[in-house]
């Protein structure tokens, strides 16, 4: 069980003496799809006071920052044909694709301090002797400046249709996800960790600085948001890793997940008794 179903199930049963409400929001996917970001889109926060999530980590942190991401796609167009018996027929996609990628590769190195960029080619046919008719790039940008993402997308789009127009390209782009970095709300961040040193996790490190981004921070500049780390190791285990995952299920940090649970379940308590 997650610490969010955990916690709303504790918190539910107050709620019949001290009013209110909890929701439980399940993002699937999110490593992949801006899932809170749609949510957001969508108003399905519009009536929430505040949202409260608590990640395993390998240790307790309090609630912090991350980093701003986009997440673009690109689009270049020519024309199908053989490559056999046809081949000045066709307009080849995949080299202004190529080409915008080998000028990422600059881009990187201009911005290597503050930036990280990743990319895959997509939609692209798999025989050789065909020319296909799209190529696609998509394009991940992640930084610790916030305005930066901006600019690097775009210098990304300008080269690309640069080299579009050159190799009589079509050209579309469009913006994926904008993750921005994520905003604790201080007072909410202090009242959770007094509730959790109350349950008994009295290790708390200070604020996380973490290289993710997340979709919960573009709702931290719309609601009071809170995102910490609960230390779910005993042993000096690498964060996203297989021994890591191996590790969730051990007794240490079952025992920290409910610590955990039982500090959220006081700290949403705090709130619909401090709103009300």
């Amino acid at each position: 069980m997650c610490y969010e179903c955990t916690w709303c199930y504790w918190v539910k049963r107050a709620i019949g003496e001290i009013g209110g409400s909890c929701t439980v929001f399940g993002c699937p996917s999110e490593e992949k799809e801006p899932t809170k970001i749609k949510m957001l889109q969508n108003n399905l926060f519009a009536d929430v006071d505040a949202v409260l999530c608590a990640h395993p980590y390998t240790k307790t942190l309090e609630s912090g920052s991350s980093l701003s991401m986009l997440i673009t796609g690109l689009q270049f167009k020519g024309f199908s044909s053989s490559a056999l018996v046809n081949f000045n027929k066709g307009i080849n996609p995949v080299t202004p694709a190529a080409i915008t990628i080998a000028n990422i590769e600059i881009l990187k190195s201009k911005y290597k301090e503050h930036i990280y960029i990743n990319y895959t080619l997509t939609d692209c046919v798999d025989d050789i002797c065909c020319i296909a008719e799209k190529s696609c790039v998509k394009i991940l940008v992640k930084s610790d400046q916030d305005r930066l993402i901006d600019f690097i997308q775009d210098d990304i789009i300008d080269i690309a249709k640069l080299y579009s127009k050159l190799y009589k390209c079509d050209f579309e782009s469009n913006t994926i996800a904008r993750y921005v970095p994520f905003k604790t709300h201080q007072e909410l961040s202090k009242l959770f960790c007094h509730n959790l040193k109350e349950k008994g996790i009295v290790d708390v490190h200070g604020p996380m600085i973490m290289d993710q981004s997340l979709d919960m921070a573009n709702l931290s500049y719309k609601i009071p948001c809170i995102h910490p780390y609960i230390g779910i190791t005993e042993d000096n285990i690498d964060f996203y890793t297989k021994e890591f995952a191996d590790a969730t299920i051990k007794d240490f940090a079952i025992e920290q997940m409910i610590k955990a649970a039982s500090a959220l379940s006081l700290t949403g308590i705090d709130i619909i008794e401090n709103v009300k």
